[in-house]
This record gives structure tokens, sequence and C-alpha cells, in this order.
């Protein structure tokens, strides 16, 4: 693709995600065959300028237009799910505030490389068409909250809840309902999204638990969760889903017994799965993968260490939503999160960037009869991922073991591979 990466059209704003890209894809969306647009944005400076852009694409070509303004993308995806309608979030996630991106969905769910490509070759000019209806913009409040509010349940805890200045600022305050609240970086400016807060950085939340039962945090467009315990421990994606996968087990919503995972998870809490009784499943790295492999398959609860949970509930990684789920099984089992997740064991694991001028060179011979060898001597114990950036001339190499300097022998053999050329 020439303009979608892998989580939508993302750049600089102004720069490479400009005012007129902006019209274009706007214009694009009467080729995806319905005729009524749902768009919500984050809290960065540029959202509302590309935002405006788009509608006013989309209203030059007859589709009936509905803003609500700033949402997190979870409930973007839901309006245009519960509308049957195309959904644009204008957000880049937990990237800077000088980028931005659009992610389209179409009833719900991301579009797919058809799509991708028709909107690409309006963008180029390959196809064209010509409107002279006027479209209809409203503007109306998302009914997220009310979505959220049927999972909610008081408890006796004290949290931190952190907005990361995004997109779940104006919609945090749900968590009143349900426990004593501390809110911070919850005052965005339009440049202090993300900026050291959020889901990117939980020294925000260690740095302010003292006294606090937990915190939570979110990214900028609020579809990720990362916590901390009583113990300013970070607990990450992976022991999360642990805890879901137990809690959804527990009430007959976990599919066939089996949770999908990436390939980036860790061991610790894949084999900590199976011993009671869970299947794992692993895709490749990305939320649509996951999600993918549970439609496909019927599966219910899926998920990556980065913090995207998809849960019974719903139809797309959702940070506000799991936070709820999170607080209700904690209050359920009467425990700190510390408590339930002490026993798990995860495995050391280690992850290096390489600047590279090839990326082919992961398939180089030495280097894949290399892993191959080491994994062979792993066996369930430790694994190895070498993944070639989509967007940068970079090799991501990591190495997960049980055993620590395993891990770090297998990394640095690794490195000195790639780093050598294979020479």
């Amino acid at each position: 693709m020439k303009y979608f990466g892998t989580d939508g059209i993302r750049g600089e704003a102004y720069t490479k995600l400009t005012l007129d890209l902006a019209y274009k894809v706007g214009r694009s969306l009467s080729l995806l065959n319905l005729n009524k647009v749902v768009i919500g944005y984050d809290t960065r400076e540029s959202s509302v300028d590309l935002s405006n852009k788009l509608i006013e694409g989309a209203l030059s070509v007859g589709l009936e237009v509905i803003n609500l303004n700033v949402v997190p993308t979870p409930g973007l995806i839901l309006e245009s799910y519960f509308r049957k309608s195309i959904g644009v979030m204008i957000t880049a996630s937990h990237n800077p505030y000088k980028d931005n991106g659009i992610k389209i969905v179409k009833l719900g769910y991301k579009i797919d490389d058809i799509d991708k490509k028709i909107i690409e070759d309006y963008i180029d000019g390959i196809l064209d068409f010509s409107h002279k209806i006027n479209g209809i913009l409203k503007v109306e409040e998302t009914t997220y909250l009310d979505f959220l509010s049927k999972n909610i349940l008081r408890t006796n805890l004290k949290i931190v809840i952190d907005s990361a200045n995004g997109a779940s600022s104006n919609y945090v305050h749900i968590f009143d309902k349900m426990a004593k609240v501390k809110y911070i970086s919850n005052e965005p400016n339009g440049k202090n999204i993300n900026e050291n807060c959020g889901a990117t950085h939980p020294e925000n939340l260690i740095n302010n638990m003292d006294g606090y039962d937990l915190g939570i945090a979110f990214d900028g467009d609020a579809d990720r969760i990362i916590v901390v315990d009583d113990k300013k421990n970070i607990v990450d994606g992976d022991k999360l889903i642990y805890l879901f996968t137990k809690f959804f087990k527990k009430h007959d919503m976990l599919k066939k017994d089996t949770v999908v995972l990436t390939v980036m998870s860790n061991l610790g809490v894949i084999n900590s799965l199976s011993e009671i009784g869970i299947n794992s499943v692993l895709t490749s790295v990305g939320d649509q993968n996951v999600l993918d492999e549970m439609k496909k398959s019927g599966y219910s609860l899926g998920g990556e260490n980065s913090g995207h949970i998809i849960t019974p509930y719903t139809i797309t990684g959702d940070g506000m939503l799991n936070a709820i789920i999170l607080l209700t099984i904690l209050s359920e089992e009467n425990k700190s999160l510390y408590d339930l997740t002490k026993d798990i064991e995860m495995y050391p694991y280690k992850m290096v960037n390489l600047k590279v001028s090839d990326k082919n060179i992961i398939n180089n011979p030495n280097i894949v009869d290399t892993v191959k060898k080491y994994e062979k001597s792993f066996d369930k114990y430790g694994k190895i991922i070498l993944r070639a950036s989509g967007t940068e001339d970079l090799i991501r190499v990591t190495v997960i073991h049980k055993d620590e300097s395993v891990m770090e022998e297998c990394l640095n053999n690794l490195v000195s591979l790639i780093n050598e050329g294979v020479k």
C-alpha cells in the first residue's frame, strides 16, 4: 500500500498528512458503498483541522456525516458498528502530538485491502467521479458512555487514572461511579498528548501511586491499557489477559477454552495458561491479526502484551472497558492486583532495534539456521522473534527465555551476526 500502513494513514500533520490528503480521503469514502460516516478525533492540535477537511470532502460527495468530536477510538468503532456506517478516527494513537493519522472502519471493522486500494486509487487520480448533491452534517454525542455504564459496579478501591492528555480525558470521570479516583494527565492542550504520560510512560503512574490500590494508564486514543499494581509493579497486557482469561472462564464466556495472543506474548504467560487448561493461538503482531483469528475461529478473548485486549463484550481493543473489567475482577476476588499476578512467571526477554541497509538480511541462511538451532534447544522455554520494521530500515530482534543468561547469550550472538552482515 502507498498511503496505508499497518494502522491507517499516518504521518506528520500538515507535511505528510496534509489537509488536501484528508479532503481526498473524505471524498473517496463515497466509493465504499455506505452513505453514512461517523467521525471522531483525539486531542492533538491538528485533529480538528484534519477532521474538518475530511468532513468537507465527505459532504461534497453527498454523504451524511455525524461528527462526534473528541472520542476514544473504541467509542468511534462501536458507533460505526451500531449505526451500520463508515467510521473515521483522526488519531496517531501513542505517537507525539506533531503526528496524526486517519483510521477507517466499515461496520465497526477495519477496512480490507480492497477498500484501501480504492481509496488510494482515488487519491492518486486513478479513480474519479462527480457528485452534485451536498451531504448532511450532524453533530451528535456518542453513546459510548452508555455502553460502558452497562458494566459499572461500585468498589472500595482507590485508583489513579492517567488519560495521556488524550481522547479519554472527557470520559474517564465515569470511574467516579466505581472507585475513589485521582486523575492525572487529564488536561489536554493540543500539544501534551502522550508527553511523558499515558500507557507509554507508566513511570508517571508509579510516581503518583502512594496510598492507592491501582494505577491505570491509557494511550492517546484509549484503545489500550497498561496498569501499575499496589506494589508499583508494571502489569502489561500479557498478565491482564491471564486474569481476564480466568474471569471469563469462570463466567462461561471463554469460547473453546482458548485465547488468541501474538508471537510477542511472553512464554511465561503462555505456559501459565496451559497449566490451567487454556490453549493459546499465536498470530503475527497487530491487534487486527488477533481480531481476524478470533472472528475466523470463533474465539472470544485475545490481545497483545502492549495492552490491546479484545473481550467478549466488544469487537475492538478498549482501554476504558478493560479498566472496568479489571476493577470488577479485583472486587469480585477481593484481592489486590499484586496478589492475583505475583505467581505468574514472566520469562526474561529483551528486544533490540538494529539499523540495516537491507531488511532481507533476516532471510540469510546463516541467520535462519542459527535461529533454528537455538529454538530447538529452547524447547518450550524460549523463543526468538526477528521482524523487519514496516516503516523504518530496522530489524527488531527479540529473545525470550526462562534463563536470563541463555537469553542474553542468544541475543548477543544474533545481534553480532546481523551487524556484521553475516560476513
